[in-house]
């Protein structure tokens, strides 16, 4: 299986992909009081986080992507070493080229170090040409949602309802946005009362229309059965 790419710094040394980690003991400890009893919280805490994980995978691979900046970078910086290696063994001295033996090709390694120099110039021409990625702030959006849809489906398994509001007060949070923001700020996605009311309304309609598909797919193959 091929490595992760690393986010480019710049350095010289490649940056190695930190380890996926975990949830915080205070968030399980957290989530033990929106169990539906005290007897099923241990259940209740791994199934959401079983269906939370998800994000926090989301959530670590956007800190490896780069923008078309950074690639320009890491284009110019390869580039660069590239020639220099190519200038330096077309100009070794004959007496170190001699003490390299027979077997070694100097000048055959520049040729293929000049061809992978052109397709790395060439690459980097392409950067303009590739479509503008979502923001980051759309994107850790879009994570919210789907981490709230997957981490409803196990409040609904455990008789939660997913709502935005709760009480007798709009802006109350229901139980269910607050399970979704409890996650959302140990995995980094630290967004106010309002927003996660907002994501778990807009999870409870995501799951509706799920659940209306999902639904009407088994009554068609039903019917094709008959």
């Amino acid at each position: 299986m091929a490595s992760p790419k690393a986010k480019y710094s710049g350095e010289h040394d490649a940056l190695r992909a930190r380890p996926f980690g975990d949830f915080s003991d205070s968030l399980r400890q957290t989530l033990r009081a929106f169990s539906p009893s005290p007897e099923a919280a241990d259940r209740f805490v791994e199934a959401v986080l079983v269906e939370a994980r998800w994000a926090l995978g989301e959530m670590y691979w956007q800190t490896q992507e780069i923008n078309r900046q950074e690639m320009r970078a890491e284009a110019a910086d390869l580039g660069k070493v590239l020639a220099d290696a190519e200038e330096k063994l077309r100009s070794l001295s004959s007496d170190f080229d001699r003490l390299l033996g027979v077997d070694a090709d100097p000048l055959g390694t520049a040729d293929n170090i000049a061809a992978l120099r052109r397709q790395v110039e060439q690459g980097g021409a392409q950067i303009k040409k590739l479509p503008r990625s979502q923001t980051l702030l759309d994107r850790q959006h879009d994570v919210a949602v789907g981490m709230a849809v997957r981490v409803g489906s196990a409040l609904l398994h455990f008789g939660v309802d997913v709502t935005g509001s709760g009480g007798a007060y709009f802006n109350d949070l229901s139980p269910a946005a607050r399970v979704f923001k409890a996650i959302g700020d140990d995995i980094g996605l630290r967004y106010a009362d309002t927003t996660w009311r907002d994501t778990a309304s807009k999870a409870a309609r995501l799951m509706r229309r799920n659940l209306i598909c999902t639904l009407l797919t088994r009554l068609a193959a039903r019917a094709r059965t008959v």
